[in-house]
């Protein structure tokens, strides 16, 4: 995976996929976490960001995708319990099946492979886009951002590092 470390900060390069239906985002966190993501995963070397989407969504949800639309690439700046992450994420659009029974349940779980090669159980929810602003959804534009995704692609530079931290790296 692309993702690498020099002293206090670190270096992502991610790709996550956008699940909205009937009017909830799909949303997760690991066992580990205390706040919720968008589903994806670290691109591998050599492989295409899409791709990476793909067999992210594959692996941790137990069903293909269709890939829509590219609404954000984002440069994200956020603080780990030891270091600072710099991280580019490619946000798309993404569908699953009609039938895809995940579309009929609230919550469910699934499993993710921790960088450390440990196995960490994922927690999925469906989440009301209306409901987004109180929740702790990272990074930060999203809880905005996806009450109206863009049609066409925007780059973003985004920070939820505190105030203090962000003259440092912005």
């Amino acid at each position: 995976m692309i993702s690498f470390s020099k002293g206090t900060t670190k270096f992502n390069y991610r790709a996550a996929g956008i699940v909205i239906h009937q009017g909830r985002v799909l949303i997760h966190r690991s066992e580990l976490d205390n706040f919720w993501a968008i589903p994806g995963g670290r691109v591998e070397w050599g492989e295409p960001v899409a791709i990476t989407l793909k067999r992210e969504m594959q692996e941790e949800l137990e069903h293909n995708v269709v890939i829509e639309h590219l609404p954000w690439v984002v440069e994200n700046f956020y603080q780990s319990p030891d270091q600072i992450i710099q991280e580019l994420c490619f946000y798309y659009l993404v569908s699953l099946p009609q039938d895809c029974p995940l579309l009929k349940q609230e919550e469910f779980g699934g499993e993710d492979i921790a960088s450390s090669g440990e196995k960490l159980k994922l927690f999925f929810r469906w989440c009301p886009v209306a409901e987004l602003q109180q929740l702790e959804l990272y990074p930060g534009f999203l809880r905005k951002g996806l009450q109206n995704i863009p049609d066409q692609t925007e780059f973003l530079s985004f920070s939820d590092l505190p105030k203090s931290e962000q003259r440092l790296y912005l």
